[in-house]
């Protein structure tokens, strides 16, 4: 929104300076703001290149790790269970008779439902097919 004319008129009378700056001290300031912005692109490029570097390190660092310990899924050995299995080992938490060396088929330290859920997905889990 532009001001109207007289207002413009006004604060031109208030604020009137006859000041003339001279045309050398006119391009020195100038040169020195290009100069100045002119360098602007290589720092950002800098930071940019720095964050690209970090985020690398990381995804290394992650990799590294789950190549060191995948997770227990993954080695978990494959153990032939059926439904009764399931039944056992929750009739066994039931009675409080559940043992973690025998009965901890997630391998989370404690025997509970989700091992339960794990042993009765495990006995109905169909076998993989693979594409040929």
């Amino acid at each position: 929104m532009q001001p109207g004319k007289q207002l413009a008129q006004d604060l031109g009378t208030i604020y009137h300076a006859d000041v003339n700056v001279p045309a050398k001290i006119d391009d020195a300031i100038l040169n020195r703001a290009r100069a100045h912005l002119a360098r602007r692109p290589a720092a950002r490029g800098l930071v940019l290149r720095i964050g690209a570097l970090i985020t690398a390190a990381a995804a290394a660092i992650v990799v590294a790790i789950y190549i060191a310990k995948p997770p227990a899924a993954m080695h978990q050995p494959q153990v032939a269970v059926d439904i009764t299995d399931a039944l056992r080992i929750a009739r066994d938490i039931r009675e409080g008779r559940a043992s973690v060396s025998h009965d901890d088929f997630n391998h989370d330290g404690t025997v509970d439902q989700r091992d339960v859920d794990a042993v009765a997905m495990a006995a109905v889990r169909l076998p993989e097919v693979k594409a040929q």
